[in-house]
């Protein structure tokens, strides 16, 4: 049989007192919980507890006519029927509690393939300040008390196991073939609620069918919903039938809840030290790397609750996002959040300041909330409502102006504050965002983006835009804009989506991975075919000829309804409007890439022609010399002439492209 090698681990000691042990596989838990009584030495109570907290399982002593489940998002599991291979080997650390009023981190940090013939401590430290023995004494006990003898299962509680130690140095009886029992397993309120949601999901899909009707029926055209009103109905549904399952089945409400009382370093140590390395970065500490994950966990939670560095780490939060923080931290204990809710507190979530549960619970930590309550004042509010404003305004010029006076900044900010900002409070929220985040730079009365400023691009780009008045969005859009990386209300850009998924069979992650790209293409002045490139790029074939000729009239949409760098953030739609005749050679200009989109192309030219846009068929189109022989091989050769586009297939019959073969000659 094999073993583990752990770390048992003091809890709140500092410096940290531990021990690394080894462990005999093939053992209950019962069996380990009197192990690791002896290597923590500790009283020997059958009141121990296991809490295994990312598997979201408590396993104990089985006690007649009490509750089992003292949790709701925990299962529990026999100690005594349970061998402590079902958890050793996917878990990688548990908390013991010995019913001594300790509490142990215990580490996996190996899984041997040797047997050992019984527990070891193999290396200790610190363990004179808890008054631990040394460790031959303690190994010596081990090795008297507890050898294992591998055989058949032994399932004894832990008093009856402990009863015969007493009496006897037999050891432990370790199964070669260790086969759990499950008779006396009990599920949680939680896991029970996600088998039950199977029983009603029938319930849920009819009422999803009935609201799909109404949206169609509300629509002009009759047809069907598209892809983000589909993915609203679902989420919404899904949403209220866990909150069902609760309310019905378990009779689980948030007014009855008892705090979790979330712990920040619990929270981080769930995290992996690559993950805490990264945190600690970001907080600019010192040495990080030195630690070890216990003692980080606890040096970045000393850290972020600091309240300068509270203070700091909240000014880009939204005003939903604070409101929503303030009003979990003045609940007493914790509720259920909507997911418009959850949403707002997904940062706060990332920030350490909010726990999420697997059941969807959320609770505040208490030391947050009352360092936060120290830093909420009203100059801070208004530091961070100016902060967030001008980050997102920064973010809009990278998307959609690229250069932008200050004066436009401005104007903006006016909007979305509701009130004047002077230079010099510009200047003060600009200093607030770090620099890493900041994609722009201000040079005198000018914000230009850094990834223009390389060989002074931004004056080119200021002279395509030909002087035309800047774009000033409302608030809204500036937020739907930086949030998502396009503009997911655009009705052209939805219907764009919903044929992504349902023509390309795409799914909706891969589709909004997609969208920022396809916007990022359009509003740099990419036609219909360099969009439908990317996608043969990758390798998604479009089904049908008639596929093709619906894409190139959605994109042909979207083009002339996108926000776009040369416009200053107008769109073609909007600049036509604006400018009741453009002159010739001012107008945007549709090259094609393909005999076939020049086909679907020359059929929409009037069209296109009416709404602002040029068609060049020959600026990248290379003519070659063909020989056909209509009569046969006896018969006359006809020497012609034929266009070949980029995309279109090598003559020369390789199967590659033609711009990726004969046509870079």
């Amino acid at each position: 049989m094999k073993a583990y090698q752990v770390k048992i681990i003091l809890k709140n000691t500092k410096p940290p007192v531990w021990r690394r042990c080894l462990i005999p596989a093939g053992i209950t838990f019962a069996q380990m919980a009197l192990i690791l009584d002896e290597i923590t030495e500790s009283e020997k109570y059958d009141s121990y507890e296991y809490e295994f907290y990312q598997a979201g399982i408590h396993v104990r002593e089985w006690r007649e006519g009490e509750r089992q489940v003292t949790a709701f998002s925990y299962n529990y599991l026999c100690a005594p029927d349970t061998f402590i291979n079902t958890l050793a080997d996917k878990e990688t650390w548990f908390t013991f509690r010995p019913g001594d009023g300790e509490q142990y981190r215990v580490e996996i940090e190996k899984r041997l393939t040797e047997p050992i013939l019984s527990p070891v401590i193999i290396k200790q430290k610190n363990t004179e300040i808890s008054g631990w023995r040394n460790a031959e004494t303690v190994n010596k006990k081990l090795a008297e008390h507890y050898p294992i003898h591998y055989g058949e299962a032994d399932y004894r509680t832990f008093r009856e196991l402990k009863k015969e130690l007493s009496i006897s140095r037999r050891g432990l009886n370790g199964a070669c073939h260790p086969e759990d029992k499950t008779d006396r397993r009990v599920l949680s309120a939680d896991s029970m609620a996600r088998s039950a949601a199977d029983l009603m999901l029938q319930h849920y899909s009819d009422e999803v069918t009935e609201k799909l009707l109404k949206d169609m029926e509300r629509q002009k055209d009759g047809g069907e919903p598209d892809a983000d009103v589909l993915q609203s109905i679902l989420e919404d549904t899904a949403w209220r039938m866990r909150q069902d399952i609760r309310k019905k089945i378990f009779g689980c409400v948030a007014s009855e809840e008892k705090s979790r009382q979330p712990d920040i370093k619990e929270f981080l140590l769930g995290a992996t030290k690559e993950e805490l390395f990264e945190m600690a970065a970001d907080l600019k500490l010192s040495h990080y790397k030195a630690y070890n994950k216990n003692r980080l966990a606890e040096i970045i939670r000393d850290e972020i609750l600091k309240p300068e560095i509270m203070k700091k780490r909240m000014l880009l939060l939204s005003d939903a996002e604070i409101q929503e923080f303030e009003s979990a931290a003045a609940k007493e204990n914790g509720f259920y959040p909507t997911p418009k809710e959850m949403k707002n507190l997904e940062k706060l979530y990332d920030l350490a300041y909010v726990m999420f549960y697997a059941d969807d619970y959320a609770e505040v930590p208490k030391d947050a909330a009352e360092i936060y309550q120290t830093i909420n004042t009203p100059a801070f509010q208004e530091k961070r409502r100016g902060t967030y404003w001008l980050y997102h305004c920064l973010m809009f010029v990278e998307m959609i102006y690229q250069s932008v006076p200050v004066r436009i900044i401005s104007r903006i900010l006016k909007k979305c504050l509701g009130r004047k900002v002077a230079r010099k409070e510009l200047e003060e929220f600009w200093d607030n965002i770090p620099a890493e985040l900041n994609s722009c730079v201000l040079q005198g009365d000018r914000i230009i983006c850094k990834e223009v400023l390389s060989d002074k691009l931004y004056l080119k780009i200021e002279e395509m835009q030909e002087g035309k008045d800047f774009y000033i969005p409302e608030p809204d859009e500036i937020i739907e804009y930086t949030e998502n990386g396009y503009p997911v209300s655009d009705p052209y850009y939805r219907r764009l989506k919903t044929f992504l998924i349902r023509k390309m069979d795409m799914d909706m992650e891969e589709v909004e991975e997609y969208m920022p790209v396809i916007w990022g293409h359009i509003s740099m002045g990419a036609s219909p075919s360099d969009i439908m490139e990317i996608f043969e790029e990758d390798n998604f074939v479009f089904p049908t000829d008639d596929a093709v000729t619906e894409f190139f009239s959605i994109v042909t949409d979207v083009n002339n309804h996108t926000r776009m760098v040369i416009h200053r953030g107008w769109t073609p739609e909007e600049i036509c409007r604006r400018r009741s005749a453009m002159p010739k050679g001012k107008r945007t200009t549709i090259v094609p890439m393909s005999s076939e989109v020049a086909r679907l192309l020359g059929e929409s030219f009037d069209e296109l022609k009416e709404i602002g846009f040029d068609m060049d068929f020959d600026h990248n189109a290379d003519k070659i010399t063909t020989i056909s022989m209509p009569d046969g091989i006896a018969g006359e050769t006809v020497v012609g002439k034929k266009r070949i586009y980029p995309n279109d297939p090598c003559p020369c019959g390789s199967g590659k492209k033609y711009k990726k073969c004969c046509g870079r000659k």
